[in-house]
């Protein structure tokens, strides 16, 4: 199936984007359609997040209103390409991956001026440890810390960055 334009109101009744249904035509299987396939065949328990770090593609999916989602694909040949060997690691990785520590960056908005105009801009949000998953899914937006970092960064926690920066101590 060839990509075709959708208009914004059609978006809100199918609920996802063209690509995603696109991809679903294609038999690419989400990582929670392949987590059912891949524990009935090994005969064990596989959960979707283990299966995430091993997905190259993925499609918005959800509410386009306040936040869109990720779904992540993998494609029948990568299904059936998966070992017993594969999934104890993947079991292994998700069990004994050690936090990372780092601060997420964050959008403040603020309606300002005569007619309520809508303004973003950056913060620094949440400091601390991270789990592998929550960095992965932050992207960009994660920056890694050092243990003597991580004193000075939590103390301007919720502080304003300069517009394109990613460096915490400009913000004051």
């Amino acid at each position: 199936m060839n990509y075709h334009p959708t208009h914004i109101g059609e978006y809100f009744q199918q609920g996802k984007s063209n690509n995603f249904i696109v991809a679903q035509q294609n038999g690419h299987a989400t990582l929670g359609q392949a987590a059912k396939i891949l524990s009935k065949k090994f005969g064990m328990k596989i959960l979707a997040k283990q299966l995430e770090g091993l997905a190259s593609e993925w499609h918005h999916a959800g509410s386009f209103r306040g936040r869109g989602r990720k779904v992540y694909f993998l494609t029948p040949t990568q299904i059936e390409g998966f070992t017993s060997e594969d999934v104890n690691r993947l079991a292994q990785n998700t069990q004994t991956a050690t936090p990372s520590l780092g601060w997420i960056t964050k959008f403040q908005t603020d309606y300002t001026g005569r007619y309520g105009r809508k303004r973003c801009y950056p913060i620094i949000g949440r400091v601390g440890e991270f789990t592998p998953q929550e960095v992965v899914r932050a992207g960009d937006k994660f920056h890694p810390l050092s243990p003597t970092e991580l004193e000075l960064c939590k103390r301007r926690e919720g502080c304003q960055l300069p517009p394109y920066c990613d460096d915490f101590t400009q913000a004051f």
